[in-house]
């Protein structure tokens, strides 16, 4: 599995931001958490367009520092930390990678238009190379069936590189359509942002749907109740 931290080091440097102390920490964290997957060849350099590529922030350190060797052949990323730095990304000027997270998010939703909250990716090895059940505090993917049908990830191409999995029976938590409009209103709003907006726009909707039709199907909701997920 190739993994790149290559062009970090903008996200720290990019325009002319006012850095505290705790600023810098946050934007340093940031930097350094950024993975980078292609199943490019060594000597392509991800530039051929057909490649799958890609981009997340990894949830917290221990995924990295877990013992198994398999953890050197994969990488997650989690819902709630890919939302808040894409939102945090495209105010500090970076809304091209907020973009690329949210495109990686919405790669593993399901066919029926789950979101799930972990999404695990690997090599050619498959997912049946992790050997443990928890990568640092997070599950692993042994944790979960692989579904068929209407429950299955859309990523389905099995001449990539790399394999994606999901936590197919734990969904994320509804937060999707607040964070990426919020992404997209901290964003400078080019006619780049507005298509990407746009891209989502239809992946939203689906995942409202599986929400509805799932999830609160006859619920009833008093119209006293203010704020909690978007629905």
């Amino acid at each position: 599995l190739s993994v790149t931290m290559s062009g970090n080091n903008d996200v720290y440097d990019s325009g002319s931001f006012n850095k505290t102390s705790l600023e810098a920490q946050a934007r340093s964290t940031i930097a350094s958490s950024i993975r980078v997957l292609t199943d490019a060849g060594s000597n392509d350099n991800g530039k051929d367009p057909t490649h799958k590529k890609f981009i997340f922030p990894a949830p917290c350190s221990g995924v990295d520092d877990a013992e198994d060797e398999a953890t050197d052949h994969a990488e997650m990323a989690e819902s709630t930390t890919t939302l808040l730095a894409a939102r945090t990304l495209s105010k500090l000027g970076r809304s091209d990678l907020s973009w690329e997270f949210l495109r990686t998010l919405f790669a593993a939703q399901g066919e029926d238009g789950l979101m799930p909250r972990y999404v695990y990716f690997t090599d050619n090895d498959g997912l049946s190379g992790w050997k443990d059940y928890f990568l640092g505090p997070f599950p692993g993917p042994q944790l979960f069936i692989e579904l068929s049908g209407e429950n299955a990830s859309q990523q389905k191409d099995q001449s990539s590189r790399i394999k994606m999995g999901s936590s197919s029976t734990i969904m994320a938590p509804p937060h999707h359509a607040t964070s990426i409009l919020e992404t997209f209103y901290l964003s400078n709003q080019t006619k780049t942002d507005l298509y990407f907006l746009g891209e989502c726009f239809a992946k939203l909707n689906r995942w409202h749907s599986f929400l509805h039709d799932h999830v609160s199907r006859n619920c009833t909701i008093s119209s006293d109740v203010t704020g909690g997920n978007e629905s």
